[in-house]
């Protein structure tokens, strides 16, 4: 391979790794988001990209599942002898020493990249996450901005609730140490006072964490990922992807935006995310027929119920229905998060494979994972952005025809507008 990604990513989950694609993309660098280290193998025109992306379900592991996971998928990654390796976590850090660990995630990929020095962003202003002297910060559905420990969603997550607001102590308690901060009162002055303190940092085989407050913070931390002579596994959400991008690309270089029109064929949407902001998207959505989704039910009968759905879904599709499929808020059964996940996974499956529908919407990011996985994708393209956050990408599969070129939006919990699922419906 003659030319190689000057840049690649892992995300740990669906929904974050093709925020950080369409960050890329948008930029003009030629990336795409595989689903396997294989795919990434045996893909022929890998010699074509700037960027390339592996999407793992990281997010919802145990440590032992994480560092096998990204052993494989890092050193895939790795051996592409990229400058950046980046490890996409959610711009909320939300994550414990049981699941989803960052710092298990980050020593595994240590021992794949030995030699690379390693560098946090604590925020994402773009999207209202914010890092200020270590300590995390993030705007509510109420538009209100909230450390993140005392934050009405973030600290009350049904997995990993977040009790820590300073990343440094939420890392280490995930066995990341040492974790050294570099804050804001040294941003002014300029690139030559980072350049100093992170050198010293990185020869001592600290972690550097950057604080995150304005979008020209992650400009001059852009410039300082494209000094490093050596490799850097850089950790964070998508404003890895931002200040890369904004330490060397003109406005210039940026692609003009493409405009898909309302599809063809019917849209299908699957609510599985519990968050209220989603709550908020179903309640605002317009032009769908809408469809329940009960655990309890799906305990009983599992089979019985996905073949009752998806005979629902498909007979409706067959009308012209767009369907907005919901799993309920119910929480009168034992079912785990990752058995519900893996059964709208299947869900989603009949219903793409079928051939009937022109665009999918997915919320929710181990939804999103467990059904991409399902549907046995290859890879994914970078269509458009829908809105911050969130974006159109196409499906890329060379054995299965139905899903090959399918229009699809993930998204996490918290993300997006009320207004979102009905604009997924009609031309964006």
């Amino acid at each position: 391979m003659s030319h190689r990604p000057e840049y690649v990513f892992c995300g740990d989950d669906f929904t974050g790794a093709s925020d950080t694609l369409a960050t890329l993309a948008r930029a003009g660098l030629r990336s795409r988001l595989f689903l396997s280290p294989s795919a990434v193998k045996e893909c022929g025109d890998l010699s074509q990209l700037d960027a390339v992306g592996i999407a793992t379900a990281t997010r919802s592991m145990m440590p032992p599942a994480i560092t096998a996971e990204l052993t494989q998928t890092g050193k895939a990654l790795a051996d592409l002898g990229a400058k950046v390796f980046h490890y996409k976590v959610c711009s909320t850090f939300d994550s414990s020493p049981e699941t989803g660990s960052i710092g298990s995630a980050v020593n595994a990929l240590k021992k794949v990249m030995p030699d690379a020095g390693v560098i946090i962003i604590g925020g994402q202003p773009s999207l209202r996450r914010y890092c200020i002297f270590s300590n995390l910060f993030a705007a509510a559905i109420d538009d209100q901005i909230y450390r993140i420990d005392s934050h009405p969603t973030m600290a009350n997550h049904p997995v990993t609730p977040m009790n820590e607001a300073d990343l440094r102590a939420l890392l280490a308690a995930q066995g990341l140490q040492p974790v050294t901060g570099l804050h804001l009162p040294l941003y002014p002055g300029g690139i030559d006072s980072l350049r100093v303190a992170v050198h010293r940092l990185l020869t001592d085989n600290n972690t550097v964490l950057f604080d995150a407050l304005h979008q020209s913070d992650l400009t001059l931390i852009g410039q300082l990922l494209h000094e490093q002579l050596s490799r850097s596994l850089v950790i964070g959400s998508s404003s890895v992807a931002e200040a890369y991008v904004s330490g060397f690309l003109s406005k210039s270089t940026t692609l003009s935006p493409h405009v898909p029109s309302k599809p063809e064929k019917p849209v299908f949407v699957l609510a599985g995310s519990r968050s209220q902001a989603t709550a908020n998207q179903v309640e605002k959505a317009k032009g769908f027929t809408q469809l329940m989704i009960h655990p309890a039910d799906i305990e009983r009968d599992s089979s019985d119920i996905l073949a009752k759905l998806s005979a629902k879904c498909l007979a409706l599709l067959s009308q012209g229905n767009n369907i907005l499929a919901i799993v309920s808020n119910d929480m009168n059964h034992s079912l785990s998060r990752v058995a519900l996940a893996q059964f709208t996974a299947n869900l989603v499956a009949k219903v793409a494979l079928s051939g009937q529908i022109g665009r999918l919407g997915i919320a929710g990011g181990d939804t999103s994972s467990f059904a991409l996985q399902t549907l046995g994708v290859e890879s994914l393209s970078h269509v458009t952005d829908i809105e911050p956050g969130i974006c159109l990408c196409r499906l890329h599969s060379e054995n299965k025809s139905a899903i090959n070129g399918l229009e699809v939006a993930l998204k996490g919990g918290q993300m997006g507008s009320p207004e979102l699922f009905t604009k997924l419906a009609g031309q964006l």
